[in-house]
C-alpha cells in the first residue's frame, strides 16, 4: 500500500505542478488580453466576437484551476498520511490546541464549493490541549469531513457540526453529520482497515483506510475514537483524549 501510494503521488504531483505553473503564467497575461479584446470591440476593430458568458468564465477560470490543483494535492497528502505508519514516540508529541486543529482543518479542507463549505460549522465555546501532533489531527478531521460530505451528498440532506467538551478525566471532540447514517450491520466494522461501505466507497479511493487511520492516530495519542449512528438520521464520531 505504501509503495503504491508513493508511486501514485509521484505520478500525479508532476502534472499538477505543470498545471499550477501554467496557471500562474496565464494569471500575468490573461487579464491584459481580455482588456485588449474589450478595447478592440469598443473601437470597432475586426476581432472575432466572444460571448459575454465565455468572457466571464475566463475571468474566473484560473482561480478554479488553482483550487482544483490544491484539492488534488490535498487528496494526495491525505492518502500518503493515511498509509504511513503513525507510531509516534512520546518524544515526538507536543501540546496542541484542539480549537486550532479544527480551525485549520476547516480552512484548509478543499470544499467543492462555498455551498459545501457552509454545511460545516463548529461551536467555538471551549478549547483544550492534547499531547500529539497537529498535522495528524488535522488529517483525522480531513477524513471525517470527507466521509461526512459523501454521506450528506448520498442522502441529499444534512449538515456537519463539531463541538469540544471537557470532562473530569478526558477531553472530547464530537463530530456529527446528519446525512445518510450507517446501517447497524456495518457500524461494528467502520474502523476495520480495508473495509468500505458501500464497496469502494471509503474516504480514500475506496481503500477502506480513512477511519482506520483515524483510530490509529487517536490511539497513538493515548486516546480513542468511537462511532454512534442511526441509519437515515445521523452519524457521530467522538474523539476521546486524555488530559495532558
Amino acid at each position: 500500500m505504501l509503495a503504491t501510494a508513493s508511486g501514485i503521488a509521484h505520478e500525479l504531483r508532476t502534472p499538477l505542478l505543470g498545471i499550477n505553473s501554467g496557471a500562474a503564467g496565464l494569471r500575468s497575461y490573461l487579464p491584459v488580453l481580455l482588456d485588449a479584446y474589450r478595447q478592440a470591440q469598443a473601437h470597432g476593430l475586426d476581432v472575432q466576437a466572444i460571448r459575454a458568458v465565455h468572457l466571464r468564465s475566463m475571468e474566473g477560470v484560473l482561480d478554479r484551476i488553482g483550487m482544483e490543483a490544491y484539492y488534488s494535492n490535498t487528496i494526495i497528502d491525505m492518502l500518503l498520511t493515511s498509509v504511513y505508519p503513525t507510531g509516534l514516540k512520546s518524544s515526538d508529541r507536543s501540546l496542541c490546541s484542539m480549537a486550532k486543529c479544527v480551525e485549520t482543518a476547516l480552512q484548509r479542507y478543499p470544499f467543492a464549493s462555498e455551498r459545501e463549505r457552509a454545511l460545516a460549522s463548529w461551536e467555538k465555546q471551549a478549547d483544550f490541549v492534547f499531547k500529539g501532533s497537529e498535522l495528524l489531527m488535522v488529517h483525522v478531521l480531513f477524513n471525517l469531513l470527507k466521509n461526512a460530505l459523501r454521506h450528506i451528498a448520498r442522502a441529499g440532506k444534512g449538515n456537519i457540526t463539531v463541538r469540544l467538551e471537557t470532562a473530569a478525566k478526558e477531553n472530547l471532540l464530537v463530530f456529527r453529520d446528519t446525512g445518510s447514517g450507517i446501517a447497524p450491520a456495518v457500524l461494528p466494522h467502520v474502523f476495520t482497515r480495508f473495509y468500505s461501505w458501500p464497496a469502494g466507497g471509503d474516504s480514500l479511493m475506496g481503500a477502506g483506510i480513512g477511519l482506520a487511520f483515524c483510530r490509529d492516530v487517536l490511539r497513538a495519542f493515548d486516546g480513542d475514537i468511537v462511532c454512534d449512528s442511526q441509519l437515515g438520521q445521523y452519524t457521530e464520531f467522538t474523539l476521546r483524549l486524555p488530559k495532558p
